[in-house]
């Protein structure tokens, strides 16, 4: 009987696995798309990862995997899995060579008021006002060993012209890369590890350019010598938008000639957001889109006026090559940043694509665009604008694929009907596109803008067909002075995009605000996103599941009932009705903005203070929060707390250094401040779930460069589990809270 239970569960798995074989058989070319996705997926997992992997079993693993997958023996849905997993090895290993390969010295300890030589690299325009320097310095007063980093400071007023090249002197406050403001927040150390940058701070005082400004360039670098040039003539254009065209709309011009959006006021940016125009304002696919489409017509078109040229030429392998031409022309301007270097790769790949007679738009273009642009730069995958670019570019053409347009109502002959249809057809990839990226959206910015459809539809074709027209005629207006009437015309076109966002953002509910997503979250969707877009058979409808499957590991998502900032200066508890609120201190604080997002409520222009109805009592030396169950955090303001406070509290957090606290299960100090950053705390029924912003020891190297190693353990690891244990009973605080700030610097602008 046995038996023959046994022989009917092998008929079966062999009956499935007959079916998955005839049916990876049938998608067998689109098998290949697939290994970017996992190429994506080691890179993404090597960046979030809490450890450093092993290389050499990575390449074990790359070498292994892909071995096996050429043998025929494992038949084609294991070889598949095999290739996979190869894959998705070769992406982390890759991925942390180039990690390794950028290694460059990180500031471990503070700086304040020290003198910096630098040559001026790049300048950016900041949204809030001031300006930010990318500097290659010369000499840093106090800097512990070799200078071979890059700095990056903010400075508030521009008292000085200054140009990409310029030999200056100043005054800094210097810091370490910064760790991320919150657990799970974004890293701004692992950005800037890749980016060769060792310090960031702001500028104390007056800049001076040294006059010995060409003797530095002279001894620049060839590589560096290109980029000051490049970034000089972004500085010129730059300066010469702003001034044919003020305001915001020369802001905004600005942004999608040159990709400098800091001309552009705060409150339009905020509107373009909440509007879901902010991809209006980064130069990535479309606007690389717009400009490719503008020459590639106007030099085919152009040509076609002669029938000589048109009828024994290829016009249209010249006018690919034209348009190629002009869009690196295009990308030098604009910065070369990641997404337009993504936007410029698949330019590119379709313009190849038309010189060689091939298709111009297929999946498998998209797939080899995905690989250039993860071994240019694997440490994009990561980025909301690689995620959200190709998501929309794949999701576009599955839809074509699958001829969605055949369901499209035809409105008849006639100039307003093919007017309905192309409205139609607009809004139809509007649609998609915006499915395609609301999920990464709400990952990386916690909202989602529900009037981003007709926003988009108004807004795209505007600046398609008139604003990029008219911007690029006044480029190249610009050497003979005669580009004024077409900034005229461009700004009359971004001043109605304007209007628009500040229409829809004025109406109710234009931001629904929603709690931080896990990452496993995301990962579930971008796997059933790219299951539907990748296969071509029925069961591609299957990528469902993953997706319904990360809404529920969403609303799951377990609220923090604890926030401590990487300072010990802002403090945020969750109350029994399940509000964020914060001890007395400081008013308004980045930690603070940013808890309030990831929790689902947003930007709010006051900041909810804990009171004595949530069981929170202050005076001037600190803070006591007693839990319903009698359990208290002590927050210690001042030295003389900390005695008092680790006589009696549960969990006790300071600026300051704790040697012995007996009461404590858990004290978050100094150290462990400077070694973890920010914490997160949960009370549960097992005990004190802790996650910290970077790891206890961690040994990735964006984080290692600069750790201060404490000298004893101090509490649970990030993630661990801690036993409660029952609280001493504490008599009640006599004193009544007092909202007494704190006051403390703000840090600069990380």
């Amino acid at each position: 009987m046995q038996g023959a239970v046994r022989h009917l569960r092998w008929s079966r798995l062999a009956a499935v696995y007959h079916w998955l074989d005839q049916t990876m058989e049938a998608e067998r070319e689109r098998l290949l798309l697939w290994m970017p996705v996992a190429f994506g997926a080691g890179a993404l997992g090597y960046l979030q990862a809490i450890s450093e992997p092993d290389l050499s079993l990575g390449l074990a693993v790359v070498g292994t995997c892909l071995a096996a997958a050429s043998r025929r023996f494992f038949g084609l849905p294991g070889r598949f899995i095999l290739a996979l997993v190869g894959f998705a090895a070769m992406g982390q290993t890759y991925t942390q060579m180039i990690a390794r390969q950028a290694a460059t010295p990180v500031l471990t300890r503070p700086l304040n008021a020290v003198m910096v030589d630098a040559r001026v690299i790049d300048i950016i325009p900041l949204e809030r006002g001031g300006i930010r320097l990318i500097l290659a310095p010369r000499a840093i007063e106090h800097w512990p060993g070799p200078i071979s980093a890059r700095i990056r400071v903010n400075l508030k007023h521009e008292t000085l012209d200054l140009a990409p090249g310029d030999q200056v002197r100043f005054r800094a406050g210097l810091m370490p890369p910064p760790f991320p403001i919150e657990p799970g927040g974004f890293d701004l150390a692992r950005a800037l590890w890749f980016q060769r940058i060792g310090a960031v701070g702001y500028v104390l005082g007056q800049v001076t350019r040294v006059p010995t400004a060409d003797e530095a360039n002279d001894s620049a670098g060839w590589i560096d010598k290109i980029r000051m040039g490049l970034a000089q003539w972004r500085h010129h254009v730059s300066a010469r938008i702003q001034m044919q065209l003020p305001g915001a709309a020369g802001g905004v011009a600005n942004a999608l000639l040159t990709g400098v959006k800091g001309h552009i006021p705060q409150q339009t940016v905020e509107e373009l957001r909440d509007a879901g125009l902010a991809h209006l304002l980064v130069v990535a696919g479309m606007h690389m889109g717009f400009v490719s489409a503008i020459i590639f017509l106007v030099v085919r078109g152009g040509l076609a006026n002669f029938p000589r040229i048109a009828l024994y030429y290829p016009i249209k392998k010249w006018a690919a090559a034209a348009t190629l031409f002009f869009c690196f022309i295009y990308l030098l301007l604009t910065g070369a940043a990641a997404p337009t270097q993504r936007a410029f790769t698949m330019i590119s790949i379709v313009m190849v694509a038309v010189m060689i007679d091939r298709r111009a738009v297929s999946m498998r273009l998209l797939a080899l665009g995905a690989v250039v642009v993860m071994v240019l730069a694997p440490e994009s995958v990561i980025s909301p604008g690689f995620q959200m670019s190709f998501a929309a570019v794949a999701a576009l053409i599955a839809a074509y694929e699958a001829n969605l347009q055949r369901y499209l109502p035809r409105l008849g002959t006639g100039f307003l009907s093919g007017a309905g249809e192309h409205v139609i057809a607009v809004a139809l990839t509007t649609i998609i596109a915006s499915l395609a990226t609301e999920p990464f959206a709400a990952y990386h910015f916690d909202h989602i803008a529900l009037y981003s459809i007709p926003a988009n539809m108004i807004a795209v074709p505007i600046t398609a067909v008139w604003n990029m027209p008219w911007g690029l005629l006044a480029l190249l207006a610009m050497p003979f002075g005669l580009d004024g009437p077409a900034f005229y015309m461009m700004g009359l076109g971004i001043s109605l995009v304007i209007e628009v966002a500040h229409f829809l953002t004025s109406l109710s509910y234009a931001i629904i605000h929603v709690p931080a997503m896990p990452p496993a979250s995301l990962g579930l969707m971008g796997l059933g996103l790219a299951w539907i877009c990748l296969w071509s058979q029925r069961w591609r409808m299957w990528g469902l599941v993953p997706i319904v499957l990360a809404f529920g590991l969403w609303t799951a998502q377990p609220k923090p009932d604890l926030l401590i900032d990487s300072d010990a200066k802002t403090i945020a508890i969750r109350t029994q009705d399940g509000d964020l609120k914060f001890m007395p201190g400081r008013p308004k604080t980045a930690p603070a903005e940013s808890w309030l997002e990831r929790d689902g409520v947003g930007r709010l222009a006051q900041i909810p203070q804990a009171t004595r109805a949530d069981q929170v009592a202050c005076d001037n030396l600190g803070c006591i929060w007693t839990r319903p169950d009698g359990t208290r955090i002590a927050w210690a303001r001042h030295p003389l707390a900390r005695l008092e406070d680790c006589m009696r509290a549960r969990i006790v957090i300071s600026a300051d250094r704790i040697d012995h606290c007996p009461s404590a299960g858990l004290v978050i100090d100094r150290m462990a401040l400077a070694q973890m950053g920010a914490h997160a705390v949960r009370f549960t029924d097992q005990g004190l779930v802790v996650e910290t912003a970077v790891p206890a020891n961690s040994n990735r190297p964006w984080h290692e460069a600069r750790l201060v190693k404490p000298a004893q353990s101090r509490g649970p690891k990030a993630g661990s589990k801690m036993v409660d244990q029952p609280a001493p009973n504490d008599e009640d605080e006599s004193a009544a809270p007092s909202q007494s700030d704190v006051p403390g610097q703000d840090s600069p602008d990380g």
